[in-house]
């Protein structure tokens, strides 16, 4: 029961946003109980990821995405910021794991498309000197084309002639 009142008192605190008064009196509890009960709580959580796991459990995904941050889970972070529409914090944290086209996605999603173009422009580059076969020429039109949306004409042709893209390239000539 004891277990039940706690979680309890976590929902209201951190899903409604409840006072610890406003708690005490839905609980039957006083102030500093509810305080306690709180306080042991996150003692019982003192590791990032297990505190994650508590806070996304109560539906608190801000805090959840954050301590999933601090914990070094970038790709559960990205996730849970995604689902958040927090495109931005979403990118950073694709790309601190190294998926750059999710990365470069929510880059775009978030309104920077210039880091989103020089991602995919980088993920082109990149691909085609590390195969032998030719890389995939969706990266440069995107980013081309995140170029030409930002007004780097120059950048988006440069990435055009390499990827062997001339009818996008002689529009601008």
């Amino acid at each position: 029961k004891e277990q039940e009142t706690t979680a309890y008192i976590a929902v209201l605190h951190y899903v409604d946003q409840m006072t610890y008064e406003e708690i005490g009196e839905e609980v039957g509890m006083s102030v500093s109980g509810v305080r306690k009960r709180l306080r042991n709580l996150s003692l019982k959580a003192k590791e990032f990821d297990s505190a994650a796991k508590v806070f996304e459990s109560l539906g608190n995904f801000e805090k959840a995405a954050q301590y999933y941050r601090e914990a070094g889970n970038y790709t559960k972070a990205g996730d849970i910021f995604f689902r958040l529409k927090d495109y931005r914090n979403a990118a950073l944290m694709y790309e601190k794991r190294g998926f750059t086209k999710k990365a470069a996605e929510m880059y775009e999603n978030a309104g920077d498309y210039i880091t989103a173009a020089d991602i995919y422009a980088t993920c082109f580059l990149e691909q085609g000197l590390r195969s032998s076969v030719s890389s995939d020429i969706s990266f440069a039109l995107k980013s081309g084309q995140l170029y030409e949306k930002t007004g780097k004409i120059d950048r988006a042709i440069e990435i055009y002639l390499k990827a062997n893209l001339n009818k996008e390239a002689a529009l601008f000539c």
